[in-house]
């Protein structure tokens, strides 16, 4: 009995550790499907591919304590409603913004809280 109220403690400290597997960026995943939240800035939006070009923004380096690189990785992805959203400037060039999504998939979902 001993041992089984050990592994359910071991269990709930992992959970509450944080040993979820990090996010690969969207469209990037091995297959898992785990469900990410991102927060990119956007660097360009091309509407007729709806694709949507964006960086870390030096916030999030910040917040989490890690260096800023002094290259950045462009991520690729594309977002739901993107002409909508766009026509009614909820998203806009060099606007940092909240998404969600697979990251086995290369679409994202602007979070509610972001759509005004």
């Amino acid at each position: 009995m001993i041992t089984i109220r050990r592994l359910l403690l071991f269990s709930c400290l992992a959970l509450l550790g944080g040993c979820a597997t990090p996010c690969s960026g969207p469209g990037e995943g091995h297959g898992t499907g785990q469900f990410c939240h991102y927060t990119f800035q956007i660097k360009n939006i091309d509407v007729d591919n709806w694709l949507v070009q964006g960086i870390v923004p030096d916030q999030v380096f910040k917040d989490s304590e890690t260096p800023i690189p002094e290259t950045k990785k462009t991520f690729y992805f594309r977002v739901r409603d993107l002409d909508k959203l766009q026509k009614k400037d909820q998203i806009q060039n060099n606007g940092i913004y909240n998404f969600s999504g697979q990251e086995d998939s290369p679409y994202v979902e602007l979070l509610p809280s972001e759509i005004k």
